[in-house]
C-alpha cells in the first residue's frame, strides 16, 4: 500500500520536493480531470460537455504544436486552426499561440501522453491488485512519487504496490 517505501515529503529532497518534470505535471493535471469524471464529481449534467469541449481544446493544441514546432505553421494558421475546432475565445487563442510558439514546445504532448501513460499504470496496478485496488491509493502513490519521469513513477508504483 502507498507509503511501504517511505516516501514522505520529508524524505524527499528540496530539489525534487520543488522539481518541475513536465510529463508529470502535466500527466497529473489531465490524470486527476479524467478521475473527477470517472468518479462522478460532476454535479451539472453540461459537466461533461465542458470536459469533451476541453478534451477538442486538448488535441487541437496537439496538431497546433506539432503545426508550429515542426511544420513551421504560422500565427494565422495556428489561430485560424483554434478558431475552427474549438470554442476558445480569442484571448485565449492569442496566449496559447504565444505559448506553443516559443514557450515549452511539447507542453501539450506531455498532458495527452502523459495522462494516457497513467491511465495504462493505473490499469497494471488495478489488474494486479484486482478487488483490493482502491482509486485513492493509486492516486496518493501518484503524489507520493513527487516530480519524477514517467518510468520512475511507473517504477515507484511497482514498488508500493509490490506486495500487493
Amino acid at each position: 500500500m502507498p507509503g511501504c517505501c517511505a516516501i514522505t515529503p520529508r524524505t524527499i529532497s528540496p530539489l525534487r520536493r520543488n522539481a518541475s518534470v513536465n510529463a508529470f505535471d502535466e500527466a497529473r493535471a489531465e490524470y486527476s480531470a479524467t478521475l473527477a469524471g470517472e468518479m462522478s464529481l460532476h454535479d451539472d449534467p453540461f459537466d461533461p460537455y465542458g470536459r469533451l469541449c476541453k478534451d477538442a481544446f486538448l488535441a487541437c493544441r496537439l496538431v497546433v504544436d506539432t503545426g508550429m514546432n515542426a511544420l513551421g505553421w504560422s500565427w494565422v494558421q495556428v489561430r485560424d486552426h483554434l478558431r475552427q475546432y474549438t470554442l476558445c475565445a480569442d484571448a485565449e487563442i492569442e496566449s496559447d499561440s504565444l505559448r506553443y510558439s516559443c514557450g515549452i514546445p511539447a507542453q501539450s504532448i506531455a498532458y495527452k501522453l502523459g495522462d494516457e501513460d497513467l491511465l495504462r499504470m493505473r490499469d497494471k496496478v488495478r489488474t494486479r491488485m484486482k478487488d483490493r485496488f482502491d482509486y485513492r491509493d493509486f492516486h496518493s502513490a501518484i503524489l507520493e512519487a513527487a516530480a519524477l519521469p514517467l518510468p520512475a513513477v511507473e517504477w515507484h508504483l511497482g514498488k508500493v504496490f509490490i506486495e500487493a
